[in-house]
């Protein structure tokens, strides 16, 4: 895709990397740099990089029902759920969110699991349901940082406090309908502004153009933002769950619902009853950490690093593990296969500057 840039990186060649079939942008400037807007000012992403289906028909409710692992029946129009998809192994297929429309769905899918998504809705889908990618029709732009919902509320008709966590609201600019959800992954104050590509270009524009002298708007890549998410253990499962482990073994329960059906509910409910083997924790190290590395107790392997990544805000590695489960818990200290030590931490591993400031 061709993403956009901001005034600032309009000459700049930005680092990029391939994230499903997307190439996507890496750092603009450092990771050091657009870490700080996100953690102190004001962080924004082209998201139009993620995949976006259409869900309609008058049976749309019932399939996605069956298939997602939240109950869409106690959402309204303009909210919003996070949630998975499995397979008959309990095994992930997908995160995404879903977002209630006036006469549809619409279904948000990061790029490295996007394809896996489709396929797997197009072999359940049914009569009375239509699914389309809206791929150049629909596109996206986040906000992250203590400071993003001061930069969006200058563009918006409304006041931007009464807008709730999890919920999106439409809104008309300069001719064109768009929506803001209310919506982050680093837990400072988020926002997704979506519609159609003239008016995201148009929107795009006005983000930095707009004088505000006092904040500091910058683009980011994707490096940042995924740092930012790891601190707070925001999942990011495309890098976080296994082909070959339960979905409950990543820690991510608080997004199954067991009141209601799924596919690929039974086998995770076998598996928190007979109990787990291993489970995700979060660590940090002062060392440089690598994924697959072996944790060890008296020589013996008791659990393997599944993601890492470097941290500017704690100026050192963090990620999570998968541990035996005799062995799961926070403040304790792991030997790696090369000497290196990690620590048991629990999340978030930072405090994010949002938490301690008032919208409006």
């Amino acid at each position: 895709m061709t993403y956009r840039k901001s005034p600032a990186n309009e000459s700049i060649n930005v680092i990029t990397k391939v994230v499903g079939n997307q190439n996507v942008p890496s750092v603009f400037s450092s990771l050091e740099e657009e870490y700080k807007a996100i953690r102190e000012e004001v962080a924004v992403l082209d998201f139009s990089f993620n995949t976006f289906l259409k869900v309609s028909g008058d049976s749309a409710s019932s399939f996605l029902q069956e298939l997602i692992t939240k109950d869409l029946d106690y959402l309204t129009e303009e909210q919003t759920v996070t949630c998975l998809m499995l397979d008959e192994d309990g095994h992930l297929v997908t995160e995404l969110i879903v977002y209630v429309m006036e006469n549809e769905y619409l279904l948000e899918i990061e790029p490295s699991l996007s394809e896996k998504a489709e396929e797997y809705l197009q072999l359940h889908i049914k009569d009375g349901v239509m699914i389309e990618n809206l791929a150049g029709k629909l596109q996206m732009i986040q906000l992250e940082g203590p400071k993003s919902w001061e930069v969006v509320q200058t563009l918006l008709p409304f006041p931007i406090e009464i807008l709730p966590y999890k919920n999106f609201a439409p809104f008309h600019f300069e001719g064109h309908n768009l929506y803001i959800a209310r919506l982050g992954y680093t837990a400072e104050y988020g926002y997704k502004v979506f519609g159609d590509e003239a008016g995201i270009d148009l929107f795009w524009e006005a983000l930095f153009a707009y004088d505000l002298s006092e904040i500091n708007v910058q683009q980011i890549g994707l490096d940042a933002h995924d740092v930012c998410r790891l601190e707070v253990r925001f999942p990011d499962l495309s890098k976080e769950a296994t082909s070959n482990k339960l979905i409950v073994e990543s820690g991510v329960n608080w997004m199954l619902d067991f009141n209601k059906d799924f596919i690929g509910k039974d086998k995770n409910l076998e598996g928190l009853t007979s109990g787990l083997c291993q489970e995700l924790v979060c660590f940090t190290s002062e060392s440089a950490v690598a994924k697959n590395q072996d944790i060890l107790v008296d020589g013996n392997k008791v659990g393997y690093i599944q993601h890492t990544l470097y941290s500017p805000g704690i100026n050192g590695s963090i990620g999570v593990a998968y541990l035996d489960e005799k062995y799961v818990a926070s403040g304790l200290t792991f030997t790696l296969d090369n000497d290196m030590t990690i620590n048991t931490v629990s999340s978030p591993m930072i405090y994010p500057k949002s938490l301690s400031i008032r919208i409006g």
